[in-house]
């Protein structure tokens, strides 16, 4: 099957109101590689839920054989807040990722960016200011750590070009390559922005893994 580099499913759930419940009863921590914070691996606080939800996720591109499906996600809840210095075009290295978005005042999308050339190692560079950010924003930072922090996502950003943007309507899911560029669409009020996002390392059938034209060609 060819995985598409983007797939949009509007009302994937048939009650998102419930999930978004589920989501209140688990405790969030504040984390360094993304804004915000998260719940803990989804598998480890409840497995029917996290087994479920993957389920219908990767029935998406596999409808005939749901049966024989098994897969390797990090599956979390993620709340995240206005701030200055979020929207950090960056990818995440797995197969795919799946982002459900679960506000009904469609707080921030999400943008897929291109690189501007070959060399994406700028990533690399801006990283320790990005998480330094991440994990003291709620504490607050020296005024000329936050200028420094502010040259470095500029630098970062401005090596890559958007290509299209999806706004983050309640009860819709985006799924694209994880080796994807891509970046949270800045917020525009102060609600808080819930999402629940699925890491999805690997995908197997009975008779072995499979292998994803796009997601394999972008990893080279």
């Amino acid at each position: 099957m060819l995985f598409p580099s983007l797939t949009c499913v509007d009302n994937f759930l048939d009650d998102p109101d419930s999930v978004v419940e589920l989501s209140k009863k688990f405790d969030y921590v504040k984390t360094t590689v993304s804004p915000g914070s998260r719940t803990s691996k989804l598998h480890e606080l409840d497995f029917d839920f996290f087994n479920w939800i993957n389920l219908k996720i990767c029935t998406i591109f596999y409808p005939h054989q749901m049966r024989d499906l098994r897969f390797n996600a990090d599956t979390f809840f993620q709340r995240t807040h206005k701030l200055e210095h979020d929207n950090w075009v960056h990818n995440d290295g797995v197969r795919f990722t799946a982002i459900l978005y679960l506000n009904k005042n469609n707080t921030a999308g999400t943008s897929i960016f291109k690189p501007k050339d070959f060399n994406s190692q700028i990533i690399e560079k801006s990283g320790y200011f990005k998480h330094k950010y991440f994990s003291n924003e709620e504490h607050g930072l020296p005024q000329d750590t936050l200028e420094k922090i502010k040259e470095a996502k500029e630098l970062n950003n401005n090596a890559f070009e958007k290509t299209f943007s999806v706004e983050g309507i309640y009860n819709r899911l985006i799924i694209f390559d994880g080796n994807a560029y891509h970046a949270s669409n800045p917020m525009l009020t102060d609600h808080e922005r819930l999402t629940l996002i699925s890491f999805m390392r690997e995908i197997k059938l009975e008779g072995g893994p499979i292998q994803y034209p796009v997601p394999t060609m972008k990893s080279i």
